[in-house]
Parts: structure tokens; sequence; C-alpha cells
């Protein structure tokens, strides 16, 4: 991911859904990650859902959380320092399975912890335990993501249940807030910086009340707007 994405992300709500999975499309085509169908037209976003909300709620427990740029058998994020792999499968089974060249090739991700949805833990680990005695290789470290399969669907799909999520997320309640306290600050500047002479006290004053007024308009049509903007972006 972009450094300087990264960082409008903090100010610009649509800059920090472009460092999500929601907001990307795979390299070199027009079809969104959301959006993703395989062979049979069944849809297979919900593995790039999982990843984003799974780094929303690492995030809102206080862990460090970085994205790693998308290269072949690489981690998905850093966690705590921790190089990790994220599988969400449609049952325990499967989850553990992903983690596999298919159908029974060696384990893909030496060295990354595996991450798995909530609740598929001890399905996984019974895979990776009966694919090491075959000598494909396990992972050393498995931990549950605070995350279910169920979460990670509602997620991944338009409607009230995503919405609700998106509302509640903080980093992208804050980048509003930022987007208009950018506003504020720049517009009341510049007009404060070439009124400053004509302007009294008082015209100074409802000069800044007034910028701070837009701004506070601009976080909420900013907010609202890439909430509706979210929606789209999801099958």
């Amino acid at each position: 991911m972009r450094k300087d994405l990264n960082i409008a992300a903090k100010v610009i709500p649509w800059c920090y859904t472009n460092t999500q999975n929601l907001g990307q499309k795979y390299q070199g085509t027009g079809t969104r990650k959301y959006k993703s169908t395989n062979e049979k037209g069944e849809p297979t976003g919900v593995g790039y859902a999982f990843e984003d909300r799974t780094k929303i709620r690492w995030e809102e427990q206080g862990h460090k959380v970085e994205q790693v740029p998308t290269m072949k058998n690489g981690a998905d994020f850093i966690l705590d320092g921790e190089l990790c792999q994220l599988k969400c499968g449609a049952n325990p089974g499967s989850t553990g399975e992903g983690f596999y060249q298919k159908p029974y090739g060696p384990y893909r991700y030496e060295g990354q912890t595996a991450v798995v949805p909530k609740g598929h833990k001890e399905g996984a680990e019974y895979i990776f335990h009966s694919r090491d005695k075959n000598g494909l290789g396990s992972p050393k470290k498995v931990i549950e993501s605070p995350v279910t399969r169920e979460e990670a669907k509602a997620y991944g799909k338009r409607g009230e249940a995503s919405l609700k999520m998106d509302l509640s997320d903080r980093q992208l309640r804050n980048s509003s807030l930022g987007f208009g306290a950018l506003v504020a600050v720049v517009g009341g500047g510049i007009e404060l910086g070439l009124k400053w002479k004509k302007l009294d006290t008082k015209g100074k004053v409802m000069t800044g009340l007034k910028w701070l007024g837009i701004g506070a308009a601009s976080s909420i049509v900013a907010f609202g707007t890439e909430c509706g903007r979210r929606q789209y972006l999801r099958p």
C-alpha cells in the first residue's frame, strides 16, 4: 500500500476506503475485489471483507496493524510485529485447506501466523496437524480473528448490516472530521489572510465561526457521501 495513500486516509474518507480491499480492484482488471466471482459465478469477495473487518477490529482492540504490499504468498498484515496470513473458508476445514497449495500441496506461508475466523481454529488445526503428519508442513502459530465468517459476509454485502458497521467505523469518522477540519483551516486561513486588514475583531471572529460551520458541514457531507459510496462498492 502506498505510504502517501495511508497518510491521506487520515484526513480524506475516500482515501481511507481506498486503503481497504473494499476500494480496490484486481491489478490490471476492472473487477473490484468485493465483487469477484469464481469460474462458476459464485461470489468470492468474503475473504477480502474478512481482511478489512479484521484489521478494523484489531485496531479497535489497540493492536498495531500494518498493511503489507501485495506479493505472492506474502503476508496480509503485520500484527504487533508478527507477519500474518488470513483465510476465511466456508467452514473450518476449508479455512485450513486454504493455507496449502491445491489440491494437496505443501503449506504456502512459511514464517507467517495463520489467522482464521472466530470459531474456525479447532477445525483448521485438525487440517494443519493431518497435513503436517504427511510432510506438507503447517503454521507454527494459529490465532482466531475477532471476526466470524458471518460478520465478514455481512460486511462484504450491501445492506443495513454493513452500513451500521461503516457508521461505527472510528477511522472513517475520524477521517471525515479531519476533512472538515482541513476545509475550515484552509478556507478560513485564506479568507482571513486576504481580508485581515479590512476586518475588525468582530469580523475576524465571525469569519472564523463561519468557517467552523462550513468545516462541520463538510465533515457530515463527506461522511454520509462516503458511506453511500461504500455501499455502491459492495455487491
